[in-house]
């Protein structure tokens, strides 16, 4: 058997129906397949349409499409992703920064290096 990953696309643009069923399909349980080790994994990509409020526990990775523009917003984004599930997975973080971004990627990226708490001022 072959793992195919089970791919969570969520965006502003959809329909909030499509949305909703898209979440209900991505959360899902894996049937269990004796042929393979281990579950395929999941994998979620999303603007911050996604942002507050929904917990995916065994999400293997987690893709921001748009940088989120403050601290406060980065907090509850990728706090999304580091809660992890009830194995203490938790799970890969890929964000994409553009442009006038990049200066503040960098200056979350050094906080969290040093073990500085990020101001949500």
């Amino acid at each position: 058997g072959r793992r195919r990953p089970r791919v969570l696309a969520f965006h502003g643009r959809m329909a909030p129906e499509k949305r909703q069923a898209a979440l209900h399909a991505f959360a899902r349980p894996v049937k269990k397949d004796p042929t393979l080790r281990a579950p395929p994994p999941r994998i979620l990509v999303a603007t911050d349409r996604l942002s507050r409020g929904i917990d995916l526990p065994g999400t293997d990775h987690v893709i921001l499409f748009d940088f989120p523009r403050d601290g406060a917003e980065y907090l509850r984004r990728v706090g999304l992703a580091s809660r992890g599930d009830l194995d203490g997975k938790i799970p890969a973080v890929t964000s994409f920064v553009f442009d006038e971004q990049v200066a503040f990627a960098h200056a979350l990226l050094n906080l969290d290096e040093s073990g500085k708490s990020i101001s949500i001022e």
